[in-house]
C-alpha cells in the first residue's frame, strides 16, 4: 500500500475568500420542529436541541465566483493496485475519489469540477465524494479549508493516513484515520472524536457520501425503520391503515406521496411510488434509516440495474443512516448540474450519523472520545433482477449480499484493532499537509496557562500559525491585543470562555490607536448565551468615544445584528443606518447587503433602489448586492436591470432559496396586468405561477 501527494487539474475556482463581518448565533440554541405525526415518543428525545444557526468563531466563506478555469488541486493518494482514494487537502480532507482499478469503476460521484456553491454552514460547499462532517448542524466548518495530513507509522510498523484538525466552535480534536491493506477490497476509516474538557459540549456527525444517480438507482438498509418526513405520505398511510396495528403508523420507506406539476390550470393529481428509489420523488427528500443498538455493524447500499452496489458498514455509535436526493422535479436537477456540469452532475447521497436525524441533539459528555469504523466499497448482485422485487424482499437480499461480502463481525474486529492504533503514541509521523494554526495556537495557550496536553498522535507545529492567530498570540504571551488599522476589520474571533479573562484585563488601546478588545469580548460574550452583557459592552464602547471609523461602523451593525435577533428589526434598521453613514459603502460590500436586506424587510423599496444606485462600483457589482436590489428594481419597473441579472450566472444562491423565480413571477405578474389592464394583485401573481414556466437558468426551486 502506497499512500503519497498529487495533484488533480479540473475546470474551477481558484479562490474562496471570507466575509469579515461576524454572524452572530441564534440566541435560541434550540430549534422548534415539526412532528409528521410518526414520531414515536423515543423519537422526539433532543429533538431539535442545540441546532440552531452558529457560525462564529468561523466566518462566512462566500467570496467566489463561477469563472472556472483548469486549476491544480493538492491531493493525498492512498493505493492498493485494488483501490486509489484520492483526497483533497484544501477541502476538508474529501475523499474526491475511490476508484476500483480492477474493475476500472469509479465507486462515487466524483465531481469533474471544483464549483463552490451557497450549501453549508460557512456558505461555500463542494458536491461530490464524501464529506466528514463534524461539530453542528450542515456541511462543516472545514468543509472548504485545508486540513493536516499525515502519514503515520505505528508501533507495529504498519502505515496509515491520518487526518485531524482543531475544531475551534466546540472546542475538541478530531482525527480520522484511513487503512488500506494490500489485500483488501474495503477503504477502511476510524474516527476519533476527542473532548478532554472538563464540560459536554453538543456533538455531530454525518458521514456524506456521494454517488451516481440514474433513474433505476435502489436505495437499502440494514433497518427497514425510518424517520419520515414526507408528512403529505404519513398522513396518506395512517389514513389508510388506521384500523391497523399502531406500528403502521410510521410508513414503510417504499411508501412515498408526491404532487404532479400543474398542467393547463388543473389542480394537479396525487400520486404513490416506491421511495425506495430516489428518482421517484418529484422534489427533494430525505429520510433517516433507524438502526438500534442490536444491530452493531449497521450497512446502507446504493443498488445499480447492472447488479452493482456501492455500500457502507460501520460500528455503533454510528448507528443511523440517510438518503437524500434532488429528486425528479426541475429545480432539483438544475442543482446537480449547477454544482457540477451540464448533463453530469447527477448524485444522491448515502449517509451515517450518530443521531436519530441531523434535526436531532446529541451531547458529548465532558472528559469523553466517540470513535467508530467504517468500510467503504462495492459488490456485485448475482442475480440484479432480484434488487428490484418488492422493497422488503429486494431488502433482504441486498443484506445478504453485503453479508457475504464482508461480514459483521469482521467490521467489529477491524474496529476494535484500528481504535487501539489510534490511541497509542505513533512511531513515527510525516507530515503531508498542514491546516490552520488554530491547534498549535491552543497548544501554545494550555502549555502557558496550564491544562492538558494536546491528545497523543496530533501534532500542530508552530510555524502553521499566521495572521489569523497573531492577534491571540500577542494576547496570550503580552496580555495586550494589536492595534487595528483604520480601515480593516477583524481577520478572526475568538468564542472558547477560556478566553474571556484574557479580553477582560486586555487594554483597549495600544500605541494611541483602539485594539478592538471590547468588541472581541462582547462577540465572545453573545456567543456564549451573556446576550445582555453583550449588548451593554457595544453599548458602553460607543458611548465612550473611544470607537471611531471602522469599529465604531462594526460595533452599531453588531448592534443590529443582536437586535434583529431579539426580534426588534425595527432598532435593527437604526443601528445598520448608523452604521452605513460611517462605512459607506467603502469597506466591505457585506455592510450594504445587510443595510437593504432590512430596507426590504421594511418594504422600503424606493430607498433601497436609490441605496443601490449611490453605491461605489465595486460595491454596487457584488451578487448578493445585485440580488438584494432586483427586488426594489421589481417594484420600481426596472425590468432591464432585472433581464440582466438573469442572465448572469449566479454563484450565491442558497439551498432552497427561491428569490430569482419570486421576482421572475412577480415581473410577469406586473406586465400581464398592465398589458391587459387590470391591477396588479396576489391573486393574479398566484394564478400565472400555476401556469409559467420561468426560464431553467434562474429555477433553483427544490419543492
Amino acid at each position: 500500500m502506497n499512500i503519497y501527494v498529487s495533484s488533480v487539474n479540473i475546470p474551477g475556482i481558484d479562490h474562496i475568500g471570507e466575509n469579515p463581518l461576524p454572524v452572530l448565533r441564534d440566541p435560541k440554541p434550540h430549534r422548534e420542529t415539526a412532528d409528521t405525526g410518526t414520531l414515536r415518543p423515543e423519537d422526539k428525545i433532543a429533538l431539535g436541541e442545540n441546532i440552531s444557526q452558529r457560525v462564529l468563531p468561523y466566518l462566512s466563506q462566500d467570496r467566489y465566483s463561477r469563472d472556472k478555469k483548469y486549476v491544480n488541486l493538492k491531493t493525498v493518494v492512498m493505493e492498493n493496485g485494488i483501490l486509489r482514494a484520492e483526497f483533497l487537502t484544501g477541502f476538508g480532507g474529501r475523499l474526491r475519489s475511490l476508484y476500483d482499478l480492477r474493475k476500472k469503476r469509479e465507486l462515487l460521484f466524483a465531481n469533474p469540477v471544483l464549483q463552490p456553491g451557497n450549501l453549508a454552514i460557512r456558505n461555500a460547499w463542494l458536491s461530490g465524494g464524501i464529506e466528514w462532517n463534524i461539530g453542528h448542524l450542515g456541511h462543516t466548518f472545514t468543509t472548504c479549508s485545508p486540513v493536516f495530513f499525515a502519514r503515520v507509522k505505528a508501533k507495529s510498523g504498519e502505515e496509515f493516513l491520518r487526518i485531524y484538525e482543531y475544531e475551534r466552535q466546540k472546542g475538541i480534536f478530531w482525527m480520522l484515520d484511513f487503512h488500506l491493506p494490500d489485500d483488501s477490497e474495503f477503504l477502511r476509516l476510524h474516527a476519533r472524536i476527542i473532548n478532554d474538557r472538563d464540560e459536554a459540549v453538543p456533538m455531530y456527525w454525518w458521514t456524506n457520501i456521494a454517488v451516481p444517480e440514474d433513474p433505476a438507482t435502489r436505495v437499502f438498509s440494514s433497518s427497514a425503520d425510518v424517520l419520515y418526513t414526507d408528512a403529505a405520505a404519513a398522513g396518506e398511510w395512517r389514513e389508510k391503515n388506521k384500523d391497523n396495528d399502531e406500528a403502521l403508523r410510521r410508513p414503510p420507506v417504499f411508501y412515498g406521496h408526491g404532487t404532479m406539476p400543474h398542467i393547463d390550470n388543473e389542480k394537479g393529481r396525487t400520486f404513490s411510488f416506491d421511495a425506495s428509489i430516489p428518482r421517484n420523488f418529484p422534489h427533494s427528500m430525505d429520510f433517516f434509516f433507524q438502526n438500534p443498538p442490536a444491530i452493531t455493524s449497521p450497512w446502507e447500499t446504493a443498488a445499480y440495474k447492472d447488479g452493482f452496489l456501492f455500500f457502507m458498514r460501520n460500528t455503533q455509535p454510528l448507528r443511523c443512516n440517510k438518503m437524500f436526493c434532488w429528486g425528479n422535479g426541475r429545480g432539483g436537477r438544475f442543482w446537480c448540474d449547477y454544482l457540477s456540469e451540464a448533463g453530469k452532475g447527477d448524485y444522491l447521497e448515502l449517509q451515517a450519523g450518530i443521531a436519530p436525524s441531523q434535526i436531532h441533539g446529541y451531547t458529548m459528555a465532558a472528559s469523553s472520545e466517540i470513535s467508530f469504523t467504517q468500510f467503504f466499497g462495492s459488490m456485485e448482485a448475482g442475480t440484479p433482477e432480484k434488487l428490484y422485487l418488492p422493497w422488503e424482499e429486494a431488502r433482504t437480499y441486498a443484506e445478504s449480499l453485503v453479508e457475504n461480502t464482508l461480514k459483521g463481525e469482521t467490521v467489529l474486529a477491524a474496529g476494535a484493532r484500528y481504535k487501539a492504533l489510534a490511541e497509542e503514541v505513533p512511531a513515527g509521523m510525516e507530515m503531508l499537509h498542514t491546516g490552520s494554526g488554530w491547534g498549535a495556537l491552543e497548544a501554545l495557550r494550555r502549555k502557558r496557562l496550564g491544562g492538558k496536553a494536546i491528545p497523543a498522535g496530533l501534532v500542530f507545529p508552530e510555524s502553521t500559525i499566521g495572521g489569523e492567530q497573531t492577534p491571540w498570540l500577542s494576547l496570550l504571551e503580552t496580555g495586550k491585543l494589536p492595534a487595528q488599522s483604520e480601515g480593516s476589520l477583524p481577520a478572526s474571533y475568538m468564542t472558547d470562555i477560556v478566553w474571556k479573562p484574557l479580553l477582560e484585563k486586555a487594554p483597549p488601546e495600544n500605541k494611541g490607536k483602539p485594539t478592538g478588545a471590547a468588541n472581541y469580548l462582547a462577540i465572545l460574550l453573545w456567543e456564549n448565551l451573556k446576550t445582555a452583557e453583550a449588548v451593554a459592552i457595544w453599548e458602553r464602547e460607543l458611548e465612550s468615544g473611544r470607537s471611531g471609523g471602522t469599529e465604531s461602523a462594526l460595533i452599531l451593525r453588531n448592534l443590529a445584528a443582536a437586535a434583529r435577533h431579539q426580534g426588534d428589526p425595527k432598532a435593527s434598521l437604526d443601528y445598520m443606518k448608523r452604521a452605513f453613514a460611517i462605512e459607506k459603502g467603502e469597506i466591505d460590500p457585506a455592510f450594504a447587503e445587510e443595510y437593504m436586506r432590512l430596507l426590504l424587510h421594511f418594504r422600503d423599496y424606493e430607498e433601497t433602489w436609490k441605496l443601490f444606485k449611490a453605491l461605489p462600483e465595486k460595491t454596487a457589482a457584488a451578487e448578493r448586492v445585485q440580488l438584494l436590489a432586483a427586488q426594489a428594481a421589481v417594484e420600481a419597473g426596472e425590468y432591464g436591470f432585472i433581464e440582466n441579472l438573469f442572465q448572469r450566472e449566479l454563484s450565491v444562491i442558497q439551498e432552497g432559496e427561491t428569490t430569482l423565480t419570486d421576482i421572475w413571477f412577480k415581473a410577469e405578474a406586473q406586465k400581464t396586468a398592465k398589458e391587459q389592464g387590470r391591477p396588479y394583485t396576489e391573486k393574479l401573481l398566484e394564478e400565472l405561477k400555476k401556469t409559467l414556466t420561468p426560464p431553467k437558468n434562474i429555477d433553483f426551486r427544490m419543492n
